[in-house]
Order: structure tokens, then sequence, then C-alpha cells
């Protein structure tokens, strides 16, 4: 497929990368890790198959064969040949086929899947986009006009029906939301009520390395120097100015900052789809808790794809 017109920020990601945070390489990967999932999942793919990420506004494609796409996570405005495109749903692709993706009306990242997935070669044992490397191939970038981007060529004989019900979504669209945290290293350190008892935005300036948050400022009780350390997405960072950070996607693998808190991964989606327009709280939860939630949740999504998984053997069975 050619990229005839770039988005704002769409890279390629998969899953990420494992084992080389010791290296100075943070994994990276999508900063909506459900969204991306049931895109795969909506075309018959695994998991770790690499996806577009389009960030806020998408690019314009060109299908240079036949295949099997879908596009979820943020509510984006998207055409195929002229005609509004369905989103949460397989859908059939012909050779010249042109999808243009336009800005998103609710969340920020929208992820674009493709049946096989995006057969570029891997870079540490990962196609997730590696940020800062400073090259030039297209995991060192963002995508731009003119890249072309190797898939394997599918074809079926009839549509698919079947699309995901849209309330799987809700987390992009509530207005008000509760953003459930970890106590951090150094929670002691702080006014915690600065954190919970405050409406929270995501400033404009934030990106994949971090959301930079827009509040009351947290109190700091002791001044207390911090050796670098570990962190991860979802690290809550306070900085000298008391205004928190939290780490995303493309976090580094330590910081020096001392971290009030942990975002739990559950809730990581949520928070990553938030645009500055909108407000929410964080809430203080339990380990136990955090655990009985990330359970459920794995449970529901290997549900649904066991389900299209099934589907996808069907249609196989009869094309």
């Amino acid at each position: 497929m050619i990229i005839i017109e770039e988005g704002i920020h769409t890279t390629i990601q998969d899953l990420g990368r494992l084992n080389y945070r010791s290296f100075g390489f943070s994994p990276g990967g999508p900063m909506d890790n459900t969204a991306m999932r049931l895109a795969n999942y909506l075309v018959g793919n695994e998991d770790s198959e690499a996806v577009l990420e389009m960030c806020f506004m998408g690019p314009t494609i060109e299908f240079t064969c036949d295949t099997v796409i879908a596009i979820t996570g943020a509510e984006i405005t998207a055409n195929l040949n002229g005609y509004s495109f369905p989103l949460h749903r397989p859908v059939l692709i012909r050779k010249g086929d042109i999808l243009q993706c336009r800005a998103c009306k609710q969340g920020i990242y929208a992820y674009l899947s493709i049946k096989g997935g995006i057969r570029i070669n891997k870079k540490l044992d990962s196609r997730s986009m590696i940020a800062r490397l400073g090259n030039q191939d297209f995991l060192s970038r963002k995508l731009k006009t003119n890249d072309q981007l190797p898939i394997r060529p599918f074809s079926l004989k009839h549509k698919i029906k079947w699309k995901l019900d849209k309330k799987i979504f809700e987390y992009i669209h509530k207005d008000r939301s509760v953003i459930r945290f970890l106590e951090g290293p150094q929670y002691s350190w702080f006014n915690k009520n600065h954190l919970t008892e405050t409406f929270w935005q995501v400033s404009p300036k934030s990106n994949r390395m971090g959301y930079r948050l827009i509040g009351n400022k947290v109190e700091t009780l002791r001044n207390d120097q911090l050796l670098t350390e570990p962190v991860q997405f979802g690290a809550i960072q306070v900085p000298p100015g008391g205004e928190p950070i939290v780490l995303m996607a493309d976090g580094q693998p330590t910081g020096g900052y001392p971290k009030i808190g942990q975002v739990i991964q559950v809730d990581l989606p949520a928070l990553s789809q938030m645009t500055p327009t909108r407000r929410f709280t964080f809430e203080k939860c339990s380990m136990n808790s955090a655990i009985a939630q990330l359970t459920l949740h794995e449970k529901f999504l290997n549900q649904l794809k066991q389900t299209l998984l099934y589907k996808w053997r069907e249609i196989l069975k009869w094309n």
C-alpha cells in the first residue's frame, strides 16, 4: 500500500519490544493496547501483528492489492473511494481502492489493521517505531507521503457482515472519567489530596513520551534527592514544579523524578485517548483490585478473540 497523503503522526506499531530496557530502549507499542488488539482480531490476525497507529488525523492510502482492513479506537472520520467507511468491522478492499482518514471526532488514537499485518523487517524483535532513533526507515519515524508498505494480498468472495458493538469503546467517549492508580515508590513524599481531589486535563504539549497534566500543583512534603530508577508506561512523576507527568508508551526506561503513583494497566487505554478538552480524576486503587480488573479485561478480550477467529475459520472454509 502507498501513503499518498500523510497524516499528523501515523506510525507502525505492534505490541512493542521486550527485554531492551537495559540498552536504553523503551518498549514502545500502541498507546491504546485494547483498540490495537481488537483491530487485529477483526481481520483474523494475532495480537502482535503490526498496525498503523493514527494520531488525531490519519493518512490517505492507496491499496496495491486486495485485502481486508479494519479501523478501531478513536472515532476517526474515514472514507473509502468517497463513501463513508464503517468503524469496528472488517471491510473488503480491492486493488486500487483509496482510503482517506481524516480528523478524530472523539479520542486521539485510531488503529488500522490489515489482514496478515505489515510485512516490514523487525528491529530489535519488534515492528514498533523506535522514537528518537534518527534514521529514515519506517521504524525510525512517522510515515510520510509516498512511503510504500508491503502487505500480503488476500481476497474474499463475499462481504463480511459482522462488527463489534460500539459499547466496547465507551471508555473513549465518556465525558468524565476516573483513572485508577497504585501507590508509587515515593507516594509518602506528597500531599495525596492534591492528586485525588483535582480535576485534571491533558496538556496539548503532550505526546507518546508523556502526558503533561493541567490542574492544581501537587505539594511536595520532602525535598530528598532521588537516584534514577526504572519507570514504565503509566508512571505518574511529579517534577519540582508540582505539575504531574504521566509516562506513556515511548517514555524513557529510567527517570529521576519522584513517582506519586502508577496508573493501573487496565486504565491506560482510557488515559491514552484523553483529549485536552476532557476532564478526569485520579482514584487510588489496591493491588488486588488492579489485578482483578486486569484479569476480567483479559478474559473478555480472549473470549472475543476466540469468537472472531472462529468466524474467520468459517469464512475461509467456504472462500
